[in-house]
C-alpha cells in the first residue's frame, strides 16, 4: 500500500498547530493574522495575503482576511507573489493596519 504524502502547506499548518499547542496560545487568533517581515524601509514580506485591493503609484492595499494592510512609499514594486505571500520592495514610508 502506498503511503500518502502530505502537501507542504498542510505540513506547515500542522507544525504551526503543534507549536501553538506547546506554547498554549489561542490558535484562531494566530492563524488568521498576517505575518510581516521588514528589512529596514527597503523591503517587506507579508504572509497571509488574500488579495491585492489597490496597486497605485505610491500605495498598495492588501486584503489579509481580518486586516487591510496599506503600504505607502515611493518606487514600490512587487518582486514576488505566491499563493499567500507577497514581497514588496522600494522606499517604504508607512505601514498601516485598517
Amino acid at each position: 500500500m502506498r503511503k500518502k504524502i502530505k502537501s507542504p502547506k498542510l505540513q506547515i499548518k500542522n507544525a504551526a498547530k503543534h507549536a501553538i499547542g506547546i506554547l498554549d496560545l489561542p490558535l484562531p487568533d494566530l492563524i488568521n493574522y498576517p505575518s510581516i517581515e521588514m528589512t529596514g524601509n527597503k523591503s517587506i514580506r507579508i504572509g497571509g495575503v488574500k488579495g491585492v485591493l489597490c496597486f497605485e503609484n505610491g500605495e498598495i492595499k492588501l486584503n489579509c482576511g481580518k486586516n487591510i494592510i496599506q503600504i505607502t512609499g515611493s518606487s514600490l514594486t512587487v518582486r514576488a507573489l505566491s499563493d499567500e505571500c507577497l514581497l514588496i520592495e522600494g522606499q517604504i514610508a508607512e505601514l498601516r493596519f485598517n
